[in-house]
């Protein structure tokens, strides 16, 4: 343990180890200059762990951006409505009943009207059937002509500024606001018998941490929709076929294999922060091909790392760096 991640600290600090010949480290810029400049022989290998968390969290990242808190998935079944969801009779429509109850009686389009205080040309609407109940004025949208395509990407769970994006490639001109309207309008409202299944957006995370489906904790309906959104969803499969393949070559032996896994999800736009990780392993391709072909890794000691760091954040602003040092190692240090 030392005091310091400076450069010249760290260098002065490993320099005592001549005799070092591997030497396993972060991605650190600062690390990565330091071991060059003390140990300019040895062979630097990137930790695994920290390689499969920084990819974890940029896909992590890239699941937040893409997709709702809630990961949804919609059955279609038909519900039968309730007496809270039949619309009621509007006063215009009991008026138009009375006034055709009352032609119907007598058959005279005059007396009908004088006893109504109508215009008999309203009268001839109304028995031709030439009216409309909607006192709205329905306004033209282009979301109108394209409802199966709102539906589409409503019903994969994005996020409506992403829809968006993916209107305006269809032309659609308006913004985030209209797009929030219609939907509630016409998809939300109008169709009754959608009955919508959620699913938090944590449980697809969690399988980014190597973690099975038999793991996130879900009941035999839930788990079969988990398995089923991951089939119909493109994205989200794609995101843990990216993080499934990679651990595969930590361990595949194959260092040349990790230049073909970075040049075919280098450019997918939806993944911005795996884009990201990715330039910051070409950085340091050396390092992390070396992870590829040895054994070494100080992933082990990872659990002991995170309890002295929590021991730290506790200790912030209060204690020394030599009282830390002296908890761990049980030394008289001050």
């Amino acid at each position: 343990m030392i005091f310091s991640r400076e450069v010249s600290d760290v260098a002065e600090f490993l320099k005592q180890f001549k005799s070092i010949k591997y030497i396993t480290r972060d991605g650190s810029k600062s690390y990565r200059a330091a071991i060059n400049e003390a140990l300019p022989n040895a062979i630097q290998i990137s930790d695994r762990f920290h390689l499969i968390k920084g990819l974890a969290e940029a896909l992590n990242d890239d699941v937040k951006r893409n997709f709702n808190y809630f990961i949804i998935n919609i059955k279609r079944e038909q519900k039968q409505p309730t007496s809270r969801e039949i619309k009621p009779i509007s006063n215009k429509e009991k008026r138009i009943i009375e006034i055709l109850k009352t032609y119907n009686e007598n058959k005279n389009f005059s007396k009908t009207a004088k006893i109504h205080n109508i215009d008999r040309r309203t009268l001839s609407k109304y028995v031709k059937g030439e009216y409309s109940l909607n006192l709205k004025r329905n306004r033209n949208s282009f979301l109108k002509g394209h409802e199966k395509e709102v539906r589409a990407l409503y019903e994969r769970g994005l996020k409506k500024t992403v829809m968006v994006l993916e209107l305006r490639k269809l032309g659609y001109k308006g913004n985030r606001s209209n797009l929030a309207e219609f939907i509630k309008k016409y998809i939300e409202e109008k169709d009754k018998s959608i009955i919508i299944t959620k699913i938090k957006r944590q449980k697809l995370v969690n399988l980014l941490f190597d973690r099975g489906l038999s793991d996130l904790g879900l009941d035999s309906e839930d788990l079969n929709l988990m398995k089923k959104f991951i089939k119909e969803n493109t994205l989200a499969k794609l995101i843990l076929k990216i993080s499934l393949e990679f651990r595969i070559l930590l361990f595949s032996k194959r260092p040349n294999h990790l230049d073909e896994w970075l040049d075919k999800y280098d450019n997918i736009k939806e993944l911005s922060n795996l884009k990201s990780f990715i330039r910051g392993t070409r950085l340091d391709i050396e390092a992390v091909k070396n992870s590829i072909i040895y054994d070494e890794s100080n992933g082990k000691t990872e659990g002991v790392v995170n309890k002295i760091k929590n021991k730290k954040r506790i200790m912030y602003g209060r204690c020394k760096f030599s009282l830390l040092r002296s908890y761990f190692f049980n030394t008289n240090s001050t």
